[in-house]
């Protein structure tokens, strides 16, 4: 599953595949889901936050981190340690577990 705008399922949706939010960098949202198992690709271009400087994915429902993180660093960027991300917002629902 992946690029920007909003996904919406009628019914719960369950991903086991790869979620890659965002057009280099952008947003991806999915309305009514639980997702888990998921493999996670983000990009990172700038420090000047989500949508814009890196991707992130939106979930209306229920996120459980319990696959795999992939962050790539594009066009040469190289973030400052300690530099924090948003790269999973919920809305209405909660987010668990560990990538």
């Amino acid at each position: 599953l992946a690029g920007i705008g909003t996904y919406q399922f009628s019914t719960s949706f369950s991903n086991s595949g790869t979620i890659a939010p965002g057009s280099a960098p952008g947003e991806l949202t999915i309305v009514y889901s639980t997702i888990a198992n998921s493999a996670l690709d983000i990009e990172l271009t700038a420090a000047s936050g989500p949508g814009t400087g890196h991707d992130r994915l939106i979930v209306n429902g229920n996120f459980t981190a319990s696959g795999t993180l992939n962050a790539s660093l594009l066009g040469g960027y190289n973030p400052a340690p300690g530099t924090s991300f948003e790269i999973v917002q919920t809305s209405g629902g909660t987010v668990s577990g560990a990538f």
